[in-house]
């Protein structure tokens, strides 16, 4: 896969609203103490050097399982070795790590094994200071870290309850359970908390299997908790656990959940704009408009009616292109606004997506011209190009289109005997297609500079490539006329695409507010996985979240007349 460039990768996590748990309970003083005083910075090396610091990973495993794992460090922005977790304390184990260079954090991944299973999927980061012994404390299984030991809690947590399958219930804890705590667990729905799911069977370790006597009716999906019951005394560590939301997962996945015959999006018309979406876990979904457009708070509010299999529509009176929407989508509790993953306008910091009438937005030519053929695939001949820079300096170019989608097509003729630049330039390269970096809408400021590799709205081409940033459809006129005039001079158009990974996959994104750990890929215990090594994965084994990738190419396809893709 081609790797974000000049972009530092955001370590994404599932935000803190998703469980509830225990009152902390911190270790006492001097449970688990330091070890700086016992070391000597004088007596390691790093790289054949005197090391400048040391670095103590003290790592804690609930069932005290630690054969075969150990720890994957480097120093930031270098390779990276393996380090044993050679010394044993009250906390668990540990490893003394030599730094050479203190004056960049060093990452670390524990892992077990060379690669069979990593503790946390996520790149985690320690400053360290130069002259000095820093030390942590990592608990399996969770993101933070602490660097004082006397803040270290060790209780009873729920990290993860998730509806797997219409009968199994998928819940990740901090420890192991005894048998009298496991059958203290209930199940009960949220609109009736005295209706309480007989249970069948709960196996596994930390990360248990609760089996349901009876099918969960899909309309009971997202309704489900998880609670001690209140009567187990036995069960006293777990009293203290509040009710957690059981989060709609895998069920998903099932027919009963998966409109693939639909269509998503806001169409305009004149004399109506029908918007239809795919929250299936929300108990009301509403539509917020602002007119006019950059007004601070909706101008009107209206509520989306349920349809079969999660999706969600309604149709407003009126011409509405031009105006700027975004969804409110309320599951498990919580009301999150985001913009619409399937639009086909935004805004240009993409915080809303905006209603667009796209036979409105065709330029001259658009329709009729045709679309270069090759005999056979060997015979294409690839131009790669990134829109900004290709015209950004040219000399040649009007100072309007530099940088832009219109700045790949201006004439480029050479001023006082120079180069060609422009498009006589990719027509004297004699290539059969550019190869476009992506032009998805991505996560940028006006103006500021980016790759493309970190998607936003992948059915919107991005803004900053517009003559006219602020104007939510000139982005789509301006590349429309591109890719026309490329065609017309037997040049196709070939899109560098990112599904694999998107720039924000939190329960606020567009993504993970419509559909709670759908649509990117998590552990067990709910946590993000980093196989695309960028902090997240799409779930496209997913059905829905294939459906979205296909509707996508798809619309480029049919809309902009695009040529081919190459996947990232």
């Amino acid at each position: 896969m081609r790797f974000l460039r000049g972009v530092s990768v955001v370590l994404l996590a599932l935000l803190a609203t998703a469980f509830a748990v225990a009152a902390p309970m911190p270790a006492q003083k001097g449970d688990f103490p330091k070890l700086a005083p016992k070391l000597k910075l004088r007596d390691f090396t790093a790289g054949g050097q005197p090391a400048e610091a040391l670095l103590v990973v003290h790592y804690h495993r609930p069932a005290k399982d630690y054969g075969g794992w150990n720890l994957w460090v480097w120093s930031e922005g270098g390779e990276g070795s393996a380090a044993n977790f050679g010394g044993e304390d009250a906390f668990g184990r540990y490893a003394i790590v030599p730094v050479a260079d203190a004056s960049k954090r060093v990452g670390f991944l524990v892992r077990r094994g060379n690669w069979e299973e990593k503790d946390f999927d996520q790149d985690r980061f320690v400053a360290v200071k130069k002259g000095a012994v820093s030390e942590i404390w990592v608990t399996s299984g969770e993101e933070s870290y602490s660097t004082d030991p006397a803040k270290v809690d060790l209780s009873l947590r729920i990290e993860g309850a998730f509806l797997d399958n219409d009968r199994t219930i998928t819940l990740a804890l901090s420890r192991p359970l005894d048998r009298v705590e496991r059958k203290a667990i209930e199940v009960f729905d949220r609109r009736d908390p005295k209706r309480v799911l007989r249970i069948k069977s709960v196996e596994g370790d930390r990360i248990l299997q609760v089996d349901l006597a009876r099918e969960t009716e899909p309309d009971s999906v997202a309704q489900l908790m998880l609670r001690v019951d209140p009567k187990a005394k036995d069960a006293r560590a777990l009293a203290a656990l509040e009710p957690v939301a059981v989060y709609a997962r895998g069920v998903l996945e099932s027919q009963a959940f998966s409109p693939l015959d639909a269509r998503f999006g806001a169409f305009c018309k004149e004399s109506d704009t029908h918007f239809i979406t795919w929250p299936p876990v929300s108990d009301a979904v509403d539509l917020l408009l602002y007119e006019p457009r950059g007004t601070p708070s909706p101008s009107r509010t209206i509520p989306l009616t349920r349809g079969a299999k999660g999706l969600w529509e309604t149709t407003v009176k009126g011409d509405l292109h031009g105006v700027e929407y975004r969804y409110r989508f309320t599951n498990y509790g919580a009301a999150r606004e985001v913009p619409d993953m399937w639009g086909f306008a935004a805004n240009a910091d993409s915080s809303r997506t905006v209603v667009a009438d796209l036979s409105r937005l065709r330029p001259a030519g658009f329709d009729a011209s045709l679309q270069p053929k090759l005999a056979q695939p060997t015979d294409e001949v690839l131009y790669e190009i990134h829109v900004r820079d290709f015209s950004k300096r040219d000399p040649n170019a009007p100072e309007a289109v530099r940088g832009t989608y219109l700045g790949l097509v201006h004439a480029g003729e050479p001023k006082s005997g120079g180069p060609a630049t422009g498009l006589a330039h990719l027509k004297d390269l004699g290539i059969t297609a550019v190869h476009l970096l992506p032009i998805h809408d991505f996560t940028a400021k006006v103006g500021e500079y980016n790759w493309g590799y970190w998607t936003t709205l992948f059915n919107v081409p991005e803004s900053n490539y517009a003559t006219d940033p602020n104007d939510p459809f000139s982005a789509i006129r301006d590349l429309r006329a591109a890719i026309t005039t490329l065609h017309q001079n037997d040049i196709r158009v070939i899109l560098d695409v990112v599904y694999n990974h998107t720039s924000d996959a939190s329960l606020f994104s567009p993504f993970g507010a419509a559909a709670p750990y759908y649509f990117f890929r998590t552990t067990p215990a709910g946590r993000l996985t980093n196989d695309s090594g960028t902090g997240n994965g799409f779930a496209d084994e997913r059905p829905m979240a294939r459906k979205y990738i296909v509707d996508s190419v798809t619309h480029w396809l049919e809309e902009y007349r695009i040529d081919g893709f190459r996947f990232d």
